[in-house]
């Protein structure tokens, strides 16, 4: 079975743009930061995907973590906001 995280790099290797936002300006970050997805966050991070940018309310993906409370989504994150250390090999979470 297909991890989703396999999934987001096989769609963006096939064109489908993770810089695109929802009407209240989420990108696939956001989405994956709300549902404590930590493999998509970090397949994201490691194509390039904005993962600082804030919504029409301000919130980026690393506040929508905290409001969800996906704190293993937050240590991904470290101490510095936007960056999302990426872990090499199989054995992400999805």
């Amino acid at each position: 079975m297909m991890r989703l995280s396999e999934l987001v790099k096989l769609l963006v290797d096939h064109g489908a743009r993770h810089c695109l936002r929802s009407d209240v300006g989420w990108t696939p970050a956001h989405f994956a930061a709300e549902s404590g997805r930590l493999g998509v966050l970090r397949t994201l991070h490691s194509l390039h995907a904005a993962m600082d940018a804030a919504d029409l309310f301000g919130d980026t993906p690393k506040r929508l973590a905290e409001i969800y409370g996906h704190h293993d989504s937050l240590q991904a994150w470290g101490g510095v906001a936007g960056e999302l250390p990426v872990r090499e090999g199989p054995g992400g979470v999805d």
